[in-house]
């Protein structure tokens, strides 16, 4: 499957490289297919979420390994439902500012994946955590 996106032109993709959100991602609901694109340096800490149908609608996608925070959260069973079970992968969105010190994540609403069927969602979580973390901390 060929690709056309805004940030790296025509990409190839395999079908079983795409990833289903079985429950709309918030504000998106028209999109339901995507990829997720990494490069090999970034140690599998950031990732780009590439729309299959919309070449220029990408999220930047950021492991909350990488930061030196306490973040875990019990998955809901509505959500284990939703996505089946298999091995799961969490990502934040991220918000990328031109002050690379002033970009965020949110910690409040990670995606999901489930890596053995490719069923995603993106979960609301009830907690303190934030919507806009800082990145960058000195």
């Amino acid at each position: 499957m060929l690709l056309n996106t805004r940030d790296f032109g025509e990409v190839v993709f395999e079908d079983n490289d795409i990833i289903t959100f079985v429950q709309p991602l918030y504000g998106f609901e028209e999109f339901k297919t995507f990829a997720l694109m990494s490069e090999d340096n970034t140690s599998g800490y950031l990732s780009w979420l590439q729309s299959s149908t919309e070449p220029s609608l990408c999220f930047i996608l950021v492991n909350p390994e990488s930061f030196k925070i306490d973040y875990s959260f019990d998955l809901e069973d509505y959500y284990v439902g939703k996505l089946g079970n298999g091995e799961y992968t969490v990502w934040l969105v991220g918000v990328i500012r031109e002050n690379f010190e002033e970009s965020t994540v949110n910690l409040r609403s990670p995606i999901v994946i489930n890596q053995d069927n490719k069923k995603a969602v993106q979960v609301m979580l009830d907690s303190e955590y934030p919507v806009r973390f800082p990145i960058y901390s000195n």
